[in-house]
């Protein structure tokens, strides 16, 4: 585990912008030591790994995608008794190394939307947000029936059933290491099979809890990434940019919080989400951007662009 932890920290810019690469390293190095399975990490979840020793919020966001979103979803419908063989054979063809993505994130005027014809299904809309988009293997859809206020359905689309170019390189000057993108569906035919037999309560319910539970899984991610970066910077200065102890605790403290999260999901309890105090985080951050930008000489390429990752999580939070 150490070694890929390396080699995921040492090839930070050679990743940075190059889908190939990025690739590579999910299947070669991540998966075989880090599969995305939360119940396989109790202790110290490997996306705090990645963002705290490799200094790789990208990947970290990655793999939180892949273990609290994509395969507890396909996990539930693998669960159903009454899959079409079509949809059998879709499920089967998608192995632990395949990259998912989640598309669900939309602007309120051109919400996804699913309708049925002579010809088949259809979807017709904009995802405007899909993290690791343009290196997945595959990518759900949420969607909606014409006349639904929410979303009521979900499609499981092999990125070969999504024509060339439809995803569009989504730039955000962050989080480089891994490739997001925007999902344009202007009345894309899609095959029978890949409509997942999910009802809509149930598809609000996984989105809903499972979204939570990513929720903590980025927290705490980010605090992981804070101390990675308060030590790097401490290095070129006489003390730390903020108090690595406060830290500390404040992540402690989040671990706990995300831990709990994921057993009550686990044993069918009612989530109940807790967070840090976000103003202490912010103070914080703002201290090691600010550390970041007074570096004189100039910090290297390679630390700038991961405090820049950090900032950019922070502009999130309003």
């Amino acid at each position: 585990m150490k070694t890929a932890l390396t080699i995921i920290h040492d090839t930070y810019l050679k990743r940075s912008d190059n889908p190939d690469l990025q690739k590579k390293a999910w299947r070669g190095t991540i998966i075989p030591v880090l599969p995305p399975d939360l119940e396989a990490f109790p202790e110290t979840r490997p996306s705090v790994l990645l963002a705290g020793e490799s200094g790789d919020l990208g990947c970290a966001l990655l793999w939180i995608v892949q273990a609290a979103l994509v395969r507890p979803i396909l996990e539930r419908v693998n669960q159903q008794t009454d899959l079409i063989a079509g949809l059998k054979s879709l499920l089967a063809s998608i192995t632990e190394s395949d990259c998912g993505a989640l598309a669900h994130s939309e602007p309120h005027d051109k919400p996804v939307i699913l309708t049925t014809d002579n010809d088949g299904l259809h979807l017709n809309g904009v995802k405007k947000y899909i993290t690791a988009g343009n290196q997945a293997d595959f990518i759900l859809v949420s969607a909606r029936e014409p006349g639904d206020e929410k979303v009521s359905q979900l499609l499981l689309l092999p990125m070969s059933v999504i024509s060339p170019g439809k995803i569009k390189k989504l730039d955000l000057k962050a989080l480089r290491t891994t490739n997001h993108g925007r999902l344009v569906l202007e009345n894309k035919s899609i095959p029978g099979h890949c409509h997942l037999p999910l009802s809509a309560s149930m598809i609000r319910k996984e989105l809903k809890i499972n979204g939570l539970v990513e929720r903590c899984l980025i927290l705490e991610a980010v605090l992981a990434l804070m101390i990675y970066l308060n030590n790097r910077l401490a290095r070129h200065m006489p003390r730390p940019p903020t108090d690595e102890a406060a830290i500390k605790a404040l992540s402690v403290q989040q671990t706990g919080y995300t831990t709990a999260a994921i057993s009550q999901v686990r044993n069918g309890q009612t989530v109940q989400p807790q967070w840090v105090d976000l103003t202490c985080v912010n103070t914080a951050i703002e201290s090691i951007c600010s550390a970041s930008d007074d570096m004189n000489p100039a910090p290297d390429e390679d630390l700038i662009e991961r405090v820049n990752d950090l900032r950019f999580i922070r502009s999130l939070w309003g």
